[in-house]
């Protein structure tokens, strides 16, 4: 007597145990060749992860899948590195430069703008975070901000001014010698001392305007060497300006203090969002989940003038 076997045709796997529409995908993959965006996450940032720099950066050209796996391998590799530099003490110069970085660009980062941070990290430092020196912390902020400056999609005009303006704040606090020395509410008015902080405009074209991104690279340099207990001076030179900024003492007893005097008016979300920026530490900071889209001013001044350290009474 002859057996009979029966093949359901709703069976969605075969004898291996494999999916019919596993197979369609693979037969899909097979008939026009393999692409690398096929392949597994893992296996990609393997792949982006041991690429040279050139290597790297053309493959985050390929597509937007291939960029999505080169900023996971960024972003991963430059929050490990700056891990480690945090953890040792005392900082030295690549960690205060990583550290600067983070506070420079977390604003942004949070607001959805990994893509040019990676692009442009990978193409200043080279995918090298064992030695990173204060020119190229320099390059990355220009290249980053002018970027930011010449308009980014996904960030409207109003939103990119506030993300400055917290980014502003959150440097000054950074540093060691920052105090807030007086605040009063109507106007809301903040006063932020800089102990060891020297900035000075020494000659201006446009009274009582600085570029935005002068002032960011100038201060995030201050703040590296803040964080290293390095003095220096040094003078910058724009199209329209001329400013000389340094950290800590190279006179003796004779102190530098940099203060700036904001005044910012405007809604209650907005006046709260500022006075967290200011009174809160950077760690304690409530990020917004969306950032507030209306109007308001905010306006700063900086002064600098040279103290000094000796006690009162003292005569030479």
């Amino acid at each position: 007597m002859e057996k009979s076997y029966v093949t359901s045709s709703n069976s969605s796997e075969d004898e291996s145990g494999v999916s019919a529409p596993k197979i369609r995908k693979q037969s899909a993959i097979i008939s026009r060749g393999l692409n690398l965006c096929d392949l597994p996450l893992e296996i990609l940032e393997y792949i982006i992860q041991y690429s040279d720099v050139k290597g790297h950066m053309r493959l985050r050209g390929v597509c937007k899948c291939l960029r999505d796996a080169s900023n996971r391998t960024i972003m991963h590799d430059f929050r490990t590195a700056l891990k480690y530099q945090k953890s040792l003490n005392p900082l030295n110069t690549t960690g205060s430069v990583l550290k600067t970085i983070e506070i420079a660009t977390e604003a942004y980062i949070r607001s959805g703008l990994e893509n040019p941070f990676c692009g442009i990290l990978l193409s200043v430092l080279k995918s090298n975070y064992k030695e990173v020196n204060c020119r190229q912390l320099s390059l990355f902020i220009f290249h980053f901000f002018n970027l930011i400056d010449n308009g980014i999609e996904y960030v409207n005009d109003q939103q990119s001014v506030t993300l400055y303006n917290v980014t502003l704040i959150r440097l000054l606090k950074a540093f060691a010698g920052s105090r807030i020395i007086r605040e009063k509410t109507k106007p809301y008015k903040v006063v932020i001392n800089l102990m060891g902080a020297y900035l000075k405009i020494i000659w201006n074209s446009k009274p009582h305007a600085i570029e935005r991104k002068d002032l960011l690279i100038m201060l995030t340099q201050m703040l590296s060497a803040n964080m290293t207990d390095t003095a220096f001076r040094r003078a910058s030179e724009t199209s329209h300006a001329i400013h000389v900024f340094g950290n800590g003492e190279l006179i003796t007893d004779c102190m530098p203090c940099t203060t700036f005097t904001f005044i910012i008016g405007g809604s209650r979300k907005i006046l709260s969002l500022f006075r967290s920026c200011f009174e809160n530490n950077l760690e304690n900071f409530n990020w917004p989940s969306n950032w507030p889209k209306n109007r308001y001013n905010f306006t700063f001044k900086i002064s600098c003038e040279e103290k000094s350290t000796l006690p009162e009474g003292h005569e030479d």
